[in-house]
């Protein structure tokens, strides 16, 4: 995730959000206990992104939210962008989990390089693509969502970009066709830009990117590489 201060204006005060409660984040033998925003592992739970985004951006959390913003992402950001985040930029590459980052240390070093703060994340339950997208960006788990098997549908409940258009920030979703992002957030008053491969998705994003940072308007755009 990369976040970029506006230098400019007035933000709105950052919500707080629902209480930090993450139901519905349980999995199996693997409980997840919230414990002040973190699980009990150290691990954040998917649910946490949506809510700490959209405080960082200055408005309310998806409605179905069942978790607090994250207060250690918070404070790490605030230091970082004292006028909280005009723009947000999320990359969600999809399956890179520890077992990926051991495999390829460069590559972990490379992000870790770029990012000035890292905090790990649990995978929601079961962990599959679209399970684990809906989660982190409604802020809900399977129970409320709806979505808790490899299946593919338009999601009805409250998302971070009906958040964010509520706000009145402009949203792009660059996927690649037919993929979990490109599918499941389906429906709203957003700039869907379907393509059919990870290069055309990246160069699509970075030109959105690169035109909002020319505008007034807000973006929040949800990459997805590869086809999952």
């Amino acid at each position: 995730r990369m976040l970029e201060d506006p230098r400019m204006g007035h933000q709105a005060p950052h919500s707080q959000g629902a209480p930090g409660r993450g139901e519905g984040f349980d999995q199996a033998a693997r409980e997840v206990h919230v414990r002040g925003g973190d699980t009990a592992a150290g691990e954040l739970s998917p649910g946490y992104l949506a809510p700490t985004l959209a405080a960082l951006m200055g408005f309310g959390a998806p409605r179905d939210s069942a978790c607090a913003p994250s207060g250690e992402v918070l404070d790490a950001a605030r230091r970082v962008l004292a006028f909280g985040a005009g723009r947000a930029l999320v990359f969600a590459p999809d399956a890179i989990g520890c077992a990926q980052t051991r495999r390829f240390p460069g590559l972990r070093d490379a992000i870790l390089a770029r990012a000035p703060h890292a905090f790990p994340m649990r995978a929601a339950f079961p962990p599959k693509t679209p399970v684990c997208f809906a989660s982190m960006f409604t802020g809900a788990g399977p129970s409320v969502h709806g979505i808790s098997r490899y299946e593919k549908p338009v999601l009805t409940c409250d998302t971070l970009f009906d958040a964010a258009i509520r706000a009145g920030a402009r949203v792009a979703i660059a996927a690649v066709e037919d993929s979990s992002i490109d599918l499941i957030f389906r429906g709203r008053d957003v700039d869907y830009v379907s393509s059919p491969d990870d290069g055309s998705v990246l160069e699509s994003a970075e030109t959105r990117a690169a035109g909002s940072s020319r505008s007034d308007g807000r973006l929040s755009a949800g990459l997805r590489r590869s086809a999952a």
